[in-house]
């Protein structure tokens, strides 16, 4: 026996679908069988973001492009890279349009999944890690060793500025780290209470 919260959310869903496939019809015209079936079979979540998507869009297919293009590179990377890793998977299946679209166009060059995912050092450091249970941790780290290595000891601004980093601040100074001759140029000036005397 279902219980009636479930009959309740049942009937909002197909509710929510109803309004949506009259908003189309509305905005443009006749609405297809499978365009019907994909609305209805959506959850709540697919009929919230199609109905913001029709308000703003001019042909019926357009509320469904992020769909079909994660579903076409979906298709692409299964056959081209049967392999890929897990969290590849996850980033094609929370990426927006703008992502979808950029790793389409970048498939057909690409000879690995990495000339389609990464773009940067930081990201394919953190790829690499994310694949071998690393972490934006192990990024800082590695900034860490690699500016020890070239400039010494660092002051204690230093490293809690490359702690806070996130990816794209980690991604310019990874791949500034043996450009630079001076820790501040990597990563700017200390705090002015750092430099206050005692």
């Amino acid at each position: 026996m279902v219980d009636d919260a479930s009959t309740i959310e049942i009937a909002r869903r197909q509710g929510r679908a109803e309004l949506l496939l009259e908003l189309m019809a509305v905005r443009f015209g006749e609405v297809p069988s499978d365009v019907r079936i994909r609305v209805l079979n959506g959850t709540n979540k697919d009929i919230s973001r199609w109905m913001r998507r029709a308000l703003g869009v001019w042909h019926v297919q357009d509320v469904f492009r992020e769909e079909r293009l994660r579903e076409e590179l979906t298709a692409l990377l299964s056959d081209r890279f049967p392999d890929l890793a897990d969290h590849r998977w996850s980033r094609v299946e929370n990426a927006d349009l703008d992502e979808l679209q950029t790793w389409l166009d970048r498939a057909p060059k690409a000879t690995d999944s990495d000339d389609i995912f990464a773009v940067t050092c930081a990201e394919q450091l953190f790829d690499q890690g994310h694949a071998t249970g690393f972490d934006m941790g192990c990024l800082q780290g590695f900034l860490l060793k690699f500016c020890t290595r070239k400039f010494g000891a660092l002051p204690a601004w230093a490293e809690a500025r490359i702690k806070k980093a996130r990816l794209p601040q980690l991604d310019r100074w990874l791949a500034l780290v043996f450009e630079v001759k001076e820790l501040v140029e990597l990563l700017g000036p200390a705090p002015a209470d750092d430099l206050q005397p005692a």
